[in-house]
Parts: C-alpha cells; sequence; structure tokens
C-alpha cells in the first residue's frame, strides 16, 4: 500500500474526452484504487472497480461495488428505493460525506469518474469538493470538437458507420462547450484542479501506451512514466469513416470555425 500522504481525486469531464481511458489506466498502478460513475443516480446496476480482483485483495472494498443509489439502499436497509428526487430536494451534504468515506480509503490513492450532470443531478456535491481541497480535480477534454460530437452520437453504433445530423452535432457541440464552462467556474480555481486534453494523452492516434509524466507532478507521487491503454475507442478518429453522410457534414461546417475539425 501507500506510504506517506494518499491522494484523493475526481476524473471529471464530458463524453469522450477520455475518462474510462485514464480511470482504467490507473486501475493498472498496484496503489490506485479507482472507481467509475458512483453518482450516477439514474443507473441503479452496482459500480464495480475496473478489475474486480482488487474487490478480493481488499475486504474494505467490497462496498465499493455500489454507486451511490445502491449504497444508500444498503446502509438505511431498504430494497427498492428511488434516491433522485431525496438528492435533489434534501439536504445530502451529510449523506454524500458517508458515502466518499467509502470511496476514500486511508492507504490508497483513491479516485472515481464524474460526469458533468452528476453535479446537477447531486447538488450538494459541488460543496462538499468545494470543501475539500485537498481532493485532485482532473478534468478531462478534447480540442477537437467534431470528432468528439460525432463519437458520443454514434457510441451506440460500436463501430459501424452511420447518419448524423450536422445540426444536431452543432446542438451537442454548443451543450458541451456550455458545460465545459460550468465545470471550470465550479473548480478552475482551485489550487489543485488540472485541464486534461484527450489529444495530449494519445496523440490522438491508437497508441497502445499512455503518459502519466503529466500526472506525476500533479499528484506529487511515484507513477510509471507510461502505461499500457485497456480500453479501446467505439469509433474510429477519423470522421470520414465514421459518417455515412460525411460529404453533408464538409458541406455543413465549411467556413466555420469547426472546419478544421473536419478531416
Amino acid at each position: 500500500m501507500c506510504a506517506g500522504n494518499v491522494m484523493k481525486f475526481i476524473v471529471i469531464g464530458l463524453p469522450k474526452t477520455g475518462k474510462t481511458m485514464l480511470v482504467h489506466t490507473l486501475n493498472k498502478v498496484p496503489e490506485f484504487r479507482v472507481l467509475g460513475e458512483v453518482f450516477n443516480t439514474r443507473d441503479r446496476s452496482p459500480k464495480m472497480p475496473v478489475h474486480p480482483q482488487k474487490v478480493i485483495e481488499d475486504d474494505r472494498l467490497r462496498d465499493q461495488r455500489n454507486n451511490l443509489h445502491t449504497w444508500y439502499c444498503k446502509n438505511f436497509g431498504i430494497s427498492k428505493y428511488d434516491i433522485t428526487n431525496d438528492l435533489l430536494s434534501g439536504d445530502t451534504y451529510n449523506l454524500i460525506s458517508e458515502f466518499l468515506d467509502t470511496i476514500f480509503l486511508p492507504d490508497s490513492h483513491c479516485g472515481f469518474k464524474l460526469h458533468h450532470h452528476h453535479i446537477e443531478l447531486v447538488p450538494q456535491l459541488e460543496t462538499y469538493i468545494t470543501d475539500h481541497q485537498e481532493i485532485r480535480m482532473v478534468h478531462c477534454l478534447r480540442r477537437n470538437k467534431i470528432k468528439q460530437a460525432v463519437a458520443s452520437i454514434g457510441n451506440r453504433h460500436r463501430g459501424e458507420r452511420f447518419e448524423c445530423s450536422p445540426p444536431g452535432a452543432l446542438d451537442l457541440i454548443n451543450d458541451y462547450m456550455y458545460r465545459t464552462k460550468e465545470v471550470r467556474r465550479m473548480f478552475s480555481a482551485r489550487e489543485h484542479y488540472k485541464e486534461v486534453y484527450y489529444e495530449d494523452l494519445t496523440n490522438d492516434t491508437d497508441q497502445n501506451t499512455l503518459s502519466l509524466t503529466w500526472l506525476r507532478y500533479f499528484f506529487n507521487v511515484e507513477l510509471p512514466m507510461s502505461v499500457m491503454i485497456e480500453t479501446r475507442k467505439n469509433t474510429k478518429d477519423k470522421v470520414s469513416e465514421n459518417l455515412l453522410n460525411y460529404d453533408e457534414f464538409v458541406k455543413y461546417f465549411a467556413g466555420s470555425i469547426y472546419e478544421k475539425d473536419i478531416d
């Protein structure tokens, strides 16, 4: 286990910005325990660590199989309950604090993945993070907005070519821009806040390793210089290889600030 100070951290960001890739990669480092979307209250399915054997290795991690909803039901002896209304209307600060005590173990570098809309569903989470300045925030971003939007829309197609509405993609880009500003508004003034771009993590290629040099300095802990990547994108890098209506995209975005993002 870790010697000295341990890190509490959150990997936050929009879809298709490399969050899952980073979480999977960090979970390959023995001293790290990183969970998935533990604040996804819309999904009642258990949230297992990426590598289930780590649950077996450490009894304390067995309760981390659950997201906030299933943890709540277990904690209060409830078999089935819709927690969403309480989260939106009640004072959930103490509830969040108790829940995160099961995530942030005292002798491991611990973190979890957070989507931007989870803070909308659990508003008190922003206050908790603000009050705990020791928590490091890794904000994943993507420079190529067209690729991000197309990958998000095409995620359910699992690698097959598909059609995508150019105006719909632009609406999604605008929504992503707004939500990115919101995350920056909430957290960018923190001392322990770091933005990392997908293109810098991967060199925008299907390379097999992920550089962790930047994270060594941000976390101030020993980390490998690079780690083999466990995940792969569901959509290809090139927009032209994803879209059946690629020519329509080229015409629609011609002359716009996103024209350069169309390969």
